[in-house]
């Protein structure tokens, strides 16, 4: 039964990456197509990067960032800072990350219903929770919470704001970058595929963030790549510079999943991350992905790694050959 009241909804995302609150956005879609008049507030660690994230998500106008090292330094602050979200009398806080503290915000809130993660101690704090299965992609981990609300179905696509873009039929993204080294394909690959499909006609044009600069120097001297990382001043440009182009190769990045929102076809390299918990889904037919699997891929978080081989083992021919095929489709 869809409500025909406001309904006021707290979603608390902890600490969360770009890629996070991209994962978790289709349970929002799922809540305002659920509740006719949805009101969010959403909270999240204070993070400079999440800054523009929210401005390409639907009804996501209100943010409270928690500032851990600044002005929310100290458990009296983070209290006093839990009791402000009392006056907006939610009707829901969702927990989306299973740390305790963010089941503490849901309790301090005084939401009238606080659902989550059934993790350590997290149950004291909430009304209802479940068992988290994190054996499934990362989307459906998320949205197994709009169980308890009686939220059967969801569309799995992230939710992004389109920016009615068109096409351009030659274009190809390299977002050369990751949150995690281990995660990025080497620039040498790059520059060799950005040869072979300049050959072939296409534009080829290089994302990232500042870190990047230095990957995207080694790519662009090698190749005729057009530099483009560290050059939008915002995830709004960057968003239309996705949409417009017809093919989006990158490493288990953000740009992974704005892409997928806006309806851009991807190759997605995975190494030590797995695909089925942080890739495209099986359904989604735009977006291949290449994955080795060694025995040692997802196992490494803690270790050191000495060669990277689970990136280093995708060759440029394989990507090329996948990329011919895919924009072959089109």
């Amino acid at each position: 039964m869809i409500s025909e009241e406001k309904t006021k909804i707290l979603v608390i995302f902890g600490y969360p990456g770009i890629g996070d609150i991209l994962l978790a956005s289709p349970v929002l879609r799922a809540l305002n197509n659920y509740y006719k008049n949805c009101d969010f507030t959403l909270f999240a660690r204070k993070i400079p990067s999440l800054y523009s994230v929210f401005n390409i998500i639907p009804f996501c106008e209100k943010v409270v960032f928690y500032d851990k090292k600044g002005s929310h330094k100290g458990y009296l602050s983070f209290i006093k800072l839990c009791f402000s979200l009392r006056k907006e009398k939610f009707d829901y806080a969702i927990v989306l990350h299973h740390s305790p503290r963010n089941s503490i915000v849901s309790f301090l809130s005084q939401a009238r219903n606080r659902i989550g993660f059934d993790y350590g101690i997290n149950k004291i704090f909430l009304t209802k929770c479940l068992k988290p299965n994190e054996n499934q992609n990362i989307i459906y981990y998320y949205a197994d919470i709009l169980k308890l609300i009686g939220i059967e179905k969801f569309d799995p696509k992230p939710w992004i704001i389109k920016q009615g873009v068109k096409k351009i039929k030659n274009r190809i993204l390299f977002s050369i970058g990751s949150s995690w080294y281990r995660k990025e394909w080497p620039p040498e690959n790059f520059a060799v595929l950005a040869n072979m499909l300049h050959k072939k006609g296409f534009e080829v044009i290089l994302i990232g963030s500042e870190k990047d600069v230095e990957k995207a120097n080694i790519i662009v001297s090698n190749s005729n790549a057009i530099n483009m990382v560290n050059k939008t001043k915002n995830l709004l440009e960057l968003c239309k510079i996705i949409e417009s182009s017809s093919l989006l190769i990158c490493p288990d990045t953000a740009s992974l999943h704005i892409a997928r929102g806006l309806g851009t076809p991807t190759i997605s390299l995975f190494g030590p991350t797995s695909p089925l918990i942080y890739g495209p889904l099986p359904e989604e037919t735009d977006h291949i992905v290449i994955y080795k699997n060694l025995p040692c891929s997802t196992r490494c978080i803690d270790k050191e790694c000495p060669d990277n081989l689970c990136m280093k083992k995708i060759t440029p021919d394989e990507v090329y050959e996948k990329a011919l095929n895919a924009l072959s489709n089109l």
